[in-house]
């Protein structure tokens, strides 16, 4: 997990997910603090108001050490390690025909 903070915001960022969620204040500037996504919903579990940035990226910790990877990174990871493979068989067949 890449936690940066930039201009009173937190960015967080996470090999499991393509999203960056944002950890700001809210409107009027001081309050409560809520967490917003870049792609997607906000989880339901992450909604509403926190009473610190602190809590805010504990909850989100929390939530992100749980879940599992989201689909659009297993499905990029799957075609990385597909490529990788047929380039391996490929130099197996390259081989051979050598032979």
């Amino acid at each position: 997990m890449d936690v940066k903070i930039v201009d009173d915001k937190v960015v967080v960022t996470h090999p499991n997910f393509k999203t960056t969620y944002t950890i700001t204040r809210g409107p009027e500037g001081y309050g409560m603090w809520s967490i917003q996504v870049d792609l997607g919903k906000v989880p339901e579990k992450l909604k509403g108001g926190f009473t610190s940035s602190k809590g805010a990226l504990q909850s989100l910790s929390k939530h992100l050490f749980h879940s599992k990877p989201s689909a659009t990174v297993r499905r990029d990871v799957n075609a990385e390690e597909r490529k990788e493979r047929n380039k391996v068989n490929a130099s197996k067949l390259q081989s051979e025909d050598g032979k």
